[in-house]
């Protein structure tokens, strides 16, 4: 939802802990991320598969979380975009560059057949669309291959 300024006083009243948001719903970026950060929530960006990187250059100091979205927005049941290894890998070394602890997400299409490949790109958090319980066992048995 664009302008997202608009909506993140809303979002702090009604409880939120974490406001996240796709970088091109801002104009100002920076100033979206420390009204986040000034109502006492954490912050973070969310790409699509297709956002370049570069919107992180100037406020990864404003970051407590980067999603990175491994399928389009739209509808379930979208399959992985394989080059969203490439960009885990990308903004992995940008936080482990930073020394700050900024959180890694992936979200979309993450399946037992890739979450190896999700991991090894060292993505600390995989949001998966199943019965809870079976994440565990999933994330565990993938994780030991």
């Amino acid at each position: 939802m664009k302008p997202v300024d608009r909506l993140i006083g809303d979002f702090i009243e009604a409880g939120a802990s974490w406001i996240t948001f796709h970088p091109e719903a801002s104009e100002h970026i920076d100033r979206s991320l420390q009204m986040i950060r000034d109502g006492g929530c954490k912050a973070g960006l969310v790409f699509n598969p297709a956002t370049p990187l570069h919107y992180l250059d100037y406020v990864m100091d404003k970051l407590d979380v980067i999603l990175l979205m491994s399928v389009n927005p739209g509808f379930g049941g979208q399959k992985f975009i394989p080059s969203t290894l490439d960009k885990l890998a990308e903004v992995r070394r940008r936080i482990d560059a930073s020394g700050l602890p900024i959180r890694l997400e992936v979200d979309g299409g993450v399946t037992v057949d890739n979450i190896g490949e999700n991991r090894s790109g060292r993505g600390r958090i995989l949001l998966l669309l199943v019965r809870p319980y079976l994440i565990r066992v999933i994330i565990k048995q993938q994780l030991r291959k």
